[in-house]
């Protein structure tokens, strides 16, 4: 475990070290069961104190806040994620650890 989260529906959902995909596939680790979203959909890397989200080739997109992502982006504190339009928010949930939120 880590001290990241992503937070869907009012649900926590821990991320582990390394990847963690997001989509509908009962194989995601953040499981968003709508049409619109790709089985696989998106993918957060877990590598240390940073935690880099990348869309996985969807027709639909990932965004971080109002900018779609290009390649990998670096997550922080606080972000909004947006997965084919189904809002999620990333959290960092142990003060002083990881990402800084944003100022």
């Amino acid at each position: 475990q880590t001290p990241f989260v992503i937070i869907h529906d009012g649900h926590d959902i821990g991320l582990l070290r390394g990847d963690n995909l997001i989509g509908r596939s009962r194989d995601c680790r953040v499981r968003i069961d709508v049409t619109r979203e790709s089985r696989h959909h998106a993918r957060v890397t877990v590598d240390g104190d940073s935690a880099l989200i990348e869309d996985c080739g969807s027709r639909n997109g990932t965004w971080v806040g109002d900018q779609g992502t290009a390649g990998r982006v670096r997550l922080n504190d606080g972000d909004e994620v947006f997965i084919a339009g189904i809002q999620v928010l990333f959290r960092v949930s142990t003060p002083g650890v990881g990402n800084e939120p944003r100022a």
